[in-house]
């Protein structure tokens, strides 16, 4: 059994697409760490509202950054919450004889910086607190765990990569044939076929999850990833029984996988109106998983994942059930070659 592992693990690494597949996740994973969620240093701006600041403060303003006018002031919170840049809005309440200054949340160092400066040169430098901050309520944080949520789709889909090409490869090579005749088992001969690319996943996800998630959130991720590795595993069983070479292995692999990590973000974009049509999507294998993930990078507890992980307990059952009944080795559908 372990000289056979070996043997997969040494014909796998030799292929440059199981190799991108474990590399490009990792890679993504230590840009988003190191790097998210200022790329780039951007120039701040600042919004205010016309007509609302005298011609005084607004020169006074010009001196520190760039001045953008709105007709209301809706309009201005509108333009701060675009997350493309930094744009500080500054209000004048005349009830409260103070300063508001609007901030989406996510904003640099030197923003923060500069706002404390706004509100010392528009009180002219008085004792008393002219001003007040107020964090406006973003769509950053939602977008940072749209791309968690894909780095983690792209890492658990390795095991199913790495399943897919072993089988095939052996088909190409005729060990197939000698797996239908030799003494072991169906279910043997599926957790031979898997074993490799679940533990492979299972590292890669957790590593990716350690760079990615706080220690708090880890508590339910590295369960609910080790639940996703055995998961999408069948996937890779189910297309390697399938596929007869390694071309059409290919095309099918990039098929499905585009269609599995990339149809729950049509869910997760859908508006507040249709969060009744979610429900089907769960039908997806891959949605659960993403949906999980979305929710634990959101820091939601257990009652919020719980369906999650049913659900995909529920499609482990039916999928493994599936390829044992047809696709296993002498099954309807398994093609040998």
């Amino acid at each position: 059994m372990l000289d056979i592992l070996k043997l997969q693990l040494k014909n796998s690494l030799r292929d440059k697409i199981i190799v991108l597949s474990i590399c490009l996740p990792v890679v993504v994973a230590l840009v988003l760490k190191f790097y998210v969620p200022s790329v780039i240093v951007l120039e701040p701006q600042l919004a205010v509202v016309e007509g609302n600041l005298a011609g005084e403060q607004l020169e006074q303003l010009r001196e520190l950054a760039q001045i953008e006018q709105y007709p209301t002031v809706a309009d201005l919170k509108a333009r701060v919450l675009n997350n493309t840049d930094e744009v500080i809005g500054v209000v004048y309440d005349n009830e409260s004889s103070k300063y508001n200054f609007f901030l989406e949340g996510n904003e640099t160092t030197l923003t923060h910086k500069l706002t404390a400066v706004m509100a010392s040169v528009l009180s002219g430098n008085a004792s008393s607190d002219p001003a007040e901050s107020e964090i406006l309520t973003a769509n950053h944080d939602q977008m940072i765990s749209l791309i968690i949520a894909i780095t983690m789709m792209m890492a658990l889909y390795l095991g199913s990569t790495f399943i897919i090409f072993t089988m095939v490869s052996e088909k190409e090579e005729g060990i197939a044939v000698l797996n239908q005749i030799m003494p072991i088992s169906p279910t043997q001969y599926a957790v031979q076929k898997i074993i490799l690319g679940f533990l492979g996943t299972v590292v890669i996800t957790f590593v990716i999850g350690f760079m990615l998630f706080s220690s708090g959130k880890l508590v339910y991720l590295l369960p609910f990833l080790t639940i996703a590795a055995a998961y999408v595993s069948i996937i890779g069983l189910v297309v390697g029984s399938l596929a007869p070479d390694l071309v059409v292995a290919i095309i099918t692999t990039k098929v499905v996988l585009l269609v599995l990590i990339f149809v729950p973000i049509i869910a997760f974009i859908m508006p507040p109106n249709l969060e009744h049509i979610k429900a089907f999507f769960n039908l997806i294998p891959s949605y659960p998983i993403f949906d999980g993930i979305i929710a634990i990078s959101n820091g939601s507890n257990l009652t919020r994942i719980l369906p999650n992980i049913l659900i995909m307990v529920a499609h482990i059952a039916a999928g493994y059930g599936f390829y044992f009944a047809v696709l296993r080795p002498g099954g309807r559908f398994y093609s040998s070659k």
